[in-house]
This record gives C-alpha cells, sequence and structure tokens, in this order.
C-alpha cells in the first residue's frame, strides 16, 4: 500500500509584539500557510496452514512527512522570522520560524569561546566561558525523518501472539535534567569526569570538571541537544480464545495479556524522546526537565462475544 498526501493550512494564529504604550505585550493575527507533504509505505504478507490452523501475518510500514513554511505575514515576523520561544529553560534552543523552513527549526548562539584558530579558549586559570557569537546559527530540527513500524501475528489452537516494533529516526530533542545533574556534579557523566582528572579538549589539554560543566550547562541549546531517534518494542500480547464447546457455542471468551513499552532497544538520548514535558504546549514535546519517567504498561483483558 502506497500513500502519498499533501496538505496546506492557511491563516494559523500567531502572536506578534506590540508597543508597549498600548498596554498590551502582543497582538494575536492570523496569517501564514504551512505545508506538509509526505508518504506512507505498507507491505503485508498474511497466510494460513494446515486448514486454517496456524495464521501468520506481518506488516512493515514507514511513513516520512516534509513540512514547510511557505509564507508568513509581514508584520508577523522581525529580520524575516518569527520566534516561537525557547525549547526548555533558560539558554535552550530558540524555535524560529522563517520562510522556506520548518516549524520545528532550532537555532542557538551561544558558544564555549574560541581562539581564532578554531581551538577552545581557556583564560590563564585554565578555565572555559561562554561566548555569545552574536549570530543565530540554525543546529536542526525537532521534527524527526520518517518512521517505522513492525507488526507480526502468530495464532495456533486459540492462541495468538502479537509482536510490535516502533522507531522514529531524526530530529533533536534537549535535555535540561542532564544539564542541571551535570552543573551540580551529581550524575554519572560527571563522576567520571573528575576520576579522569577533567574534561580532554583538543590535544593533550585538560579543563577542571566543574568549570566544563558548571559553564556550558547554562547553555543547554547547544551542549545538550541529543538525536531523537529511538527503537523499542512498543507492544507485545499474548491472548486465548477458549473453545466455544465449552460454552454450548452460544459465548466465545478470549483472554489475555498485553504489554506496551516494554523494551527501549536503542535510545540516543538519555530519556524517552517521545515523552512531553507538558500537556499545554506542541513546543514542550522533546524537552527533558525532571520529568517522570516513561511508563511501562501491563494490563490483563477478558472479551465475550454473543
Amino acid at each position: 500500500d502506497f500513500t502519498w498526501y499533501k496538505a496546506n493550512t492557511f491563516n494559523q494564529t500567531f502572536y506578534v509584539p506590540v508597543s508597549a504604550s498600548t498596554g498590551y505585550t502582543n497582538k494575536p493575527i492570523q496569517a501564514g500557510n504551512v505545508q506538509n507533504a509526505g508518504i506512507e509505505v505498507a507491505l503485508g504478507y498474511t497466510d494460513s496452514y494446515a486448514d486454517d490452523k496456524v495464521r501468520f501475518s506481518t506488516n512493515f510500514t514507514v511513513t516520512h512527512n516534509q513540512n514547510k513554511t511557505i509564507q508568513l505575514a509581514e508584520d508577523a515576523m522581525q529580520n524575516g522570522y518569527l520566534d516561537k520561544g525557547t525549547l526548555g529553560i533558560s539558554g535552550g534552543p530558540q524555535i524560529r520560524l522563517t520562510e522556506g523552513g520548518t516549524m520545528g527549526d532550532l537555532y542557538t548562539r551561544y558558544r564555549l569561546r574560541q581562539s581564532p584558530n578554531g581551538y577552545i579558549w581557556q583564560n590563564g586559570m585554565g578555565e572555559v566561558v561562554m561566548e555569545d557569537t552574536g549570530e543565530w546559527t540554525k543546529i536542526g530540527s525537532t521534527l524527526p525523518k520518517f518512521h517505522a513500524g513492525w507488526n507480526t501475528s502468530l495464532s495456533y489452537a486459540g492462541v495468538t501472539l502479537n509482536i510490535q516494533f516502533t522507531g522514529r529516526f531524526g530530529g533533536l530533542v534537549v535535555s535540561d535534567t542532564q544539564a542541571m545533574l551535570d552543573r551540580y556534579g551529581v550524575s554519572q557523566v560527571s563522576a567520571d569526569a573528575r576520576e579522569n582528572g577533567g574534561i580532554q579538549i583538543q590535544y593533550n589539554r585538560i579543563v577542571n570538571a566543574q568549570n566544563y560543566y558548571e559553564t556550558i550547562s547554562t547553555m543547554p541549546g547547544t551542549y545538550y541537544m541529543y538525536d531523537a531517534t529511538n527503537v523499542r518494542l512498543s507492544e507485545l500480547s499474548l491472548s486465548y480464545d477458549l473453545p466455544k464447546k465449552w460454552f454450548k457455542e452460544k459465548v466465545g471468551l478470549t483472554v489475555g495479556l498485553t504489554g506496551k513499552n516494554l523494551w527501549m532497544i536503542y535510545c540516543k538520548a538519555p530519556f524517552d524522546p517521545e515523552a512531553a514535558s507538558s500537556v499545554s504546549s506542541n513546543f514542550y514535546q522533546g524537552v527533558d526537565y525532571f520529568m517522570t519517567p516513561s511508563t511501562r504498561n501491563l494490563g490483563f483483558n477478558v472479551k465475550l462475544s454473543f
């Protein structure tokens, strides 16, 4: 199965700043043209054996969405962009909308100070310092490149086993939690750095671990961005259809066990990139700020059919 789509959303609501003399900080306007286009490809196989006693099916799906900001209102932009705010705490990456960009573009302007030859600069005490480059640089996007899923089902003599794997590939997330733990020296990473005598930068130059982490943790948008790629066992279920003859062919009874989010097979970020730290804002997807870990769910179900 192959699906291609393209959808344009017009007149979205944006907030733009106004003069303080009006008594307000901003005003809402309805403008813009945002386009989403993509494909979804699904490949499946189903078969049965031994007079339908054994049934097998497997399905693989890949989806790719390309988001693009076609047009923004002139009075909504400042110097060619619309600033949607900071992703996470102060010092985090900025979400900026530009014509031709996406709704998830991330920018930063801070980094460790560098010498003219590009090496990390240290002052007379051997310490590193953060600097404002004065220029916003795009570092990536919160949006994934594609999603993939694989589902397999096997049934025999009334017993059915379903296994589902899902994966997200690409996109960036930020961990403010990791930044704070490093800053106060209570993370495993900072402990390892102390054991090693500090942080090695270029060549044989060593930076004190406390100075390094206290410095970079002030700007998590530069040094605490992670690839959101992850693959997991998203669902596993086992069910049994009790023989109808036990109920005089009048009732069908199925009992089963279900587990969701059981195993994170691969994850680059120090937290679950699919978790959201806020239910009130879409722009807090992919931000870890001392949020609770994602949950693993186990359930038992009973189904009756007449």
